[in-house]
C-alpha cells in the first residue's frame, strides 16, 4: 500500500463500467482460472446492473475486513447479528450456508416487500434472537422503527447499528437512534470492492480501509485533487482476478488530510452523482436540501424526487393526517426562489411507495 501514490497511479487510465463492460474478457487476468472466479454484478438499483468478476481469495480478504471493522465498534465475531436487507443475491443462501449463519450468530431478515405482519414477526424474532448489531439500509430500518415506536417495541440486547448501501440522512439517523436507543455508525461500500469505509465512535467521518482499497478524487477533468469534493475511485488492493484499477464507482467525497500514521478519512460521503436534481440556474439540490424542505412545515409523510428533463422535477408524495393543499403552493414558492423560476415543479401523490427489487429506495433519481 505504501507504494501506491497519486503520482505513479495518475498513468493509468480511468476505468469507467462502460470501459468494463465493452473489454469485459480483456480485463479478466490470464493466470487465473475460470474455477477460482465468480460471476457477480450490482444490484441495478441505479439503473442496470452491472457485471464483473471477482476472485475467491479477494472473498476472503473482505470477510476479514468487515470483522476488522466489526472490531472497531467494539462487536467480535461471535457476537450476534441480525440483517434487515434487501439484495437478492444476499439470500440465496445454500443449506451449509444457513447452518454457518446459525452457528456464528447470524440472523437474516427480508426488506422486500415488507408488510405489517412481518414486522410483528421481524419484532418478536429479535426479541428472541437478542442480537447485539442490526445491519440495515437507512430507508428500511425507517418504516420498521415506525412501526416498533408505535408497538412499544424495545430491543435492549442492540447496542450498535450499521446504516449501508444508501445516503443516510440525519432525520433519518435521529428517528432510528432514538426508537432503538442505539448508536448509528454509517458504512460505505460497495458489491464491486467490498467494504471502503465506516464511521467509528468518537471521530468524525468515516475510517477508510486503506489496506483494502486505495482512493483518489479527480474533478470533472479527471484531475486528482488534493482537498474538497471530488468524484471518487477506487482501486481495489484484493482482487487480482478482474483487478478495478482506479475505477470511476459514480460517488462523490470529500477527502480529509490525512495523518502520516493514521488511515485516510472520508469527511463527507455526497453519494450518488445522479442523486441530485441540477437546476438550468445552476443551482444543485441535493439530499439534505430536500430532506429541509419538506420538513419545514407538516403533511407530507414520505417523498420521491424524479428529475427527467433539466428544467422539471415530479415530486411524488405520501400525505399524513395533517396535510394542507396549501402546503404545495409553499414548496413550489420555495423551489422557485431557490432556482429562479427556472424549474417547474409537479406534484403526483401517491397511496404508498414501492422500493426496489433489493429492498432499497431512491430518494433523488435523476435520469437527465
Amino acid at each position: 500500500v505504501a507504494d501506491i501514490d497519486h503520482h505513479t497511479i495518475n498513468y493509468l487510465p480511468i476505468l469507467t463500467k462502460t470501459l468494463v463492460k465493452d473489454n469485459f474478457e480483456d480485463l479478466i487476468a490470464r493466470n487465473f482460472e475460470s474455477s477460482s472466479l465468480i460471476n457477480n454484478s450490482t444490484s441495478g438499483s441505479s439503473g442496470t446492473p452491472f457485471y464483473f468478476k471477482t476472485d475467491k481469495q479477494s472473498l476472503l480478504m473482505r470477510e476479514r475486513v468487515v470483522i476488522k471493522n466489526h472490531r472497531w465498534l467494539g462487536v467480535e465475531p461471535d457476537d450476534k447479528k441480525a440483517w434487515l436487507w434487501g439484495a437478492a443475491m444476499d439470500f440465496k443462501v445454500s443449506p451449509s450456508a444457513a447452518i454457518k449463519n446459525f452457528f456464528s450468530g447470524s440472523l437474516m431478515l427480508s426488506s422486500n416487500q415488507v408488510s405489517e405482519k412481518d414486522y410483528e414477526r421481524y419484532a418478536k424474532v429479535l426479541a428472541q434472537f437478542k442480537p447485539s448489531l442490526l445491519i440495515s439500509y437507512p430507508s428500511s430500518l425507517m418504516p420498521f422503527a415506525d412501526y416498533c415506536e408505535r408497538h412499544g417495541r424495545a430491543f435492549p440486547s442492540i447496542k450498535k447499528i450499521i446504516t449501508s448501501a444508501e445516503t443516510l440522512y440525519d432525520f433519518q439517523r435521529e428517528k432510528i437512534e432514538a426508537v432503538f436507543s442505539a448508536p448509528i455508525y454509517n458504512r460505505y461500500g460497495c458489491r464491486e470492492v467490498g467494504d471502503i469505509a465506516q464511521e467509528l465512535p468518537g471521530q468524525a467521518g468515516m475510517r477508510v480501509n486503506a489496506d483494502h482499497v486505495f482512493l483518489e478524487l479527480v474533478n470533472d477533468s479527471g484531475k486528482i485533487i488534493d482537498h474538497g469534493k471530488g468524484d471518487l475511485l477506487v482501486t481495489d488492493l484484493d482482487c487480482y482476478g478482474m483487478p478495478l484499477l482506479r475505477y470511476q464507482i459514480g460517488d462523490s467525497a470529500e477527502l480529509a488530510v490525512k495523518n502520516s500514521n493514521d488511515y485516510p478519512v472520508l469527511s463527507s460521503l455526497s453519494g450518488r452523482s445522479l442523486d441530485v436534481v441540477r437546476a438550468p440556474n445552476g443551482v444543485i439540490l441535493g439530499g439534505t436540501y430536500w430532506t429541509m424542505l419538506m420538513r419545514n412545515k407538516p403533511g407530507i409523510e414520505q417523498f420521491r424526487i424524479i428529475q427527467e428533463d433539466i428544467d422539471k422535477v415530479v415530486i411524488s408524495y405520501k400525505k399524513d393526517s395533517d396535510f394542507k393543499p396549501e402546503l404545495l403552493s409553499y414548496l413550489t414558492r420555495q423551489l422557485n426562489d431557490k432556482t429562479a423560476n427556472t424549474l417547474t415543479v409537479a406534484f403526483k401523490e401517491v397511496a404508498d411507495f414501492e422500493v426496489s427489487k433489493n429492498g432499497k429506495f431512491r430518494l433523488i433519481e435523476s435520469r437527465i
